[in-house]
């Protein structure tokens, strides 16, 4: 099934719950409101019901953070890719990081979706596996 296909099927099943009454508000089953931060892992995918838009956490492209025991002169930044779509528009991948907090953001049609931060964050001697990774993000309308 193509990535357009499971964004369409995940908005469908997102718009049959609410029109059955079921309560899909918890974040913890992906879904998530305008405006409110959330937090998804690499390759999960959040679905905010109020503007039928799914954004996924794909990857992190890269991770040169200061350990958090160590005091560097450049504290270095994280970088990942997410996927975002909604019905009728054609998904795009966009690339976000933490060098520019809290302004790193990225627009898909009439959002922005905005990195808030990017966890566990990194120390000595700890290599950090893809699915340790969690990306807060926050989808807003452009002005």
């Amino acid at each position: 099934m193509g990535t357009s296909r499971v964004a369409l099927a995940a908005l469908a099943i997102v718009a049959v719950s609410q029109l059955t009454g079921c309560d899909t508000s918890d974040p913890m089953q992906g879904h998530a409101r305008l405006n409110k931060p959330f937090t998804v892992a690499v390759g999960d995918h959040v679905v905010l019901d109020d503007v039928m838009l799914m954004v996924t956490f794909d990857e992190v492209v890269s991770d040169s953070r200061c350990p958090v025991e160590i005091q560097c002169q450049v504290s270095g930044f994280a970088a990942i890719k997410t996927s975002v779509s909604s019905s009728g528009h054609a998904p795009e991948t966009l690339s976000l990081t933490t060098e520019n907090l809290p302004a790193s953001r990225a627009g898909y049609n009439e959002f922005l979706i905005t990195l808030e931060r990017v966890d566990p964050p990194a120390h000595v001697n700890v290599a950090l596996r893809p699915g340790d990774y969690r990306a807060t993000l926050r989808v807003t309308r452009k002005p």
